[in-house]
């Protein structure tokens, strides 16, 4: 949805694009037919026109970058957090599948293990969020 968004976004600069050109170049049609007062105040009027339309564009593409960073973000974040529903998913199978140890030094192994996967899920998406 986002995605079509920014696209439409960006073919609106370009049509907007070839409006301003279209209006510029009528604009110098119309000054070859003009007083030079006339000339003076079109040409005031075209230079407002592109100033605003150059500044509109440089907000928006700075907006459609916001977005594309963002959307980029929430990809990411989203692929974590399916991967961490995936690896929850997977712990609870294996605690549930547990061999039962019989010292306590191999319960913490296994308890270390699942810990250390855990702290790895849990960075990569720190690190995403806090990109």
């Amino acid at each position: 949805m986002y995605c079509c968004l920014l696209k439409a976004l960006k073919t609106s600069v370009s049509e907007g694009e070839t409006c301003e050109s279209a209006v510029q170049h009528q604009t110098e049609e119309v000054l070859k037919h003009t007083g030079r007062e006339g000339q003076q105040e079109l040409r005031r009027l075209m230079k407002t026109i592109r100033d605003n339309w150059t500044e509109a564009v440089d907000e928006l593409s700075e907006v459609v970058a916001s977005l594309d960073a963002r959307l980029q973000r929430w990809t990411e974040l989203d692929r974590c957090c399916v991967e961490l529903s995936a690896w929850l998913t997977e712990t609870e199978v294996q605690l549930k599948n547990i061999d039962m140890k019989s010292t306590v030094a191999d319960k913490q192994a296994v308890v270390t293990q699942l810990c250390v996967r855990f702290l790895l899920y849990f960075v990569c998406a720190m690190f995403i969020v806090t990109r």
